[in-house]
Parts: structure tokens; C-alpha cells; sequence
């Protein structure tokens, strides 16, 4: 019985590492698809303006009637008052081009985070790229 023991005893640290290794694999696993997102370099969106709103930080936010997937974002304040300004008078779709928000734009933090925000809610979280340009869209003519 003391053999047993013994031998046992002298087994542990190695099944401790060979745990902790399994466990860190894991981990980089987990970490190494997380990582894999995929990211929007340019896009474009038609849609009508849902509303528009100013941070306390001074960047202003674009929400879409349809588009519950992503928000708009921008520091421009020119860029901010065209948006609300279409928002007021134009009726109809507008098309707008954006990117990721990366380090080299004045919106991004030094935290490595967007300074339009992301807003989280329950399970779920929605993205925010950063607006390059806003046009009125032509109307479309016969259902397209």
C-alpha cells in the first residue's frame, strides 16, 4: 500500500503539468478565435436616418431605421450637422460610406476603443464605424 502511495504521489506534478498545459492550450485557443473577427475596412449603407445624437465628447452618432446591427459615428462636427441637417429636411434615403475605426482616426481612444462608444445590451453588442461621407440618394423609380 505504501508503494502505491508513494508512486502515486510522485506522479502529480507530472498530471499538474500536463493539466495546467491542456488548460493553456485552451486558453490560447479561445483567445486565438476571438481574435479572428472579421473587420469592415469600407462599407456603404442606404438607408433612411433614424435619428442623430451629439456625446459629451462632441462626436456625433447616425442611427438607420433598418439597421440594427451597427451604428455610425463621427468627431466632425461638419459632418455631424450635414447628417442632422438631412435628418430635418430631406425625405428619403441617404447613402453613407464608412470605415472601421482604427488608431489612426481622432475618434479611436488611447485605451484602443472607440470614443463614439459601443453600446451593450443583454448578450448582444452593437458595433460603431466611423462615417466618411453622407449624401442625399436619389429616389427610386419603379420599385427598385
Amino acid at each position: 500500500m505504501a508503494d502505491f502511495l508513494t508512486s502515486t504521489y510522485k506522479e502529480i506534478p507530472g498530471m499538474k503539468r500536463k493539466l495546467m498545459t491542456f488548460v493553456l492550450l485552451g486558453f490560447l485557443l479561445v483567445f486565438c478565435v476571438a481574435c479572428t473577427a472579421t473587420n469592415i475596412k469600407h462599407g456603404y449603407i442606404r438607408d433612411t436616418i433614424g435619428n442623430i445624437e451629439q456625446t459629451n465628447n462632441g462626436n456625433w452618432r447616425v442611427w438607420f431605421t433598418h439597421d440594427t446591427a451597427a451604428g455610425y459615428c463621427t468627431g466632425s462636427q461638419e459632418m455631424g450637422k450635414r447628417a442632422e441637417e438631412l435628418l430635418l429636411t430631406h425625405y428619403g434615403e441617404v447613402i453613407l460610406e464608412y470605415k472601421e475605426v482604427t488608431a489612426s482616426d481622432k475618434e479611436w481612444s488611447v485605451w484602443g476603443s472607440s470614443q463614439c462608444g459601443s453600446l451593450v445590451k443583454g448578450e448582444s453588442s452593437m458595433k460603431m464605424f466611423l462615417i466618411l461621407a453622407i449624401t442625399p440618394a436619389p429616389a427610386r423609380v419603379g420599385g427598385e
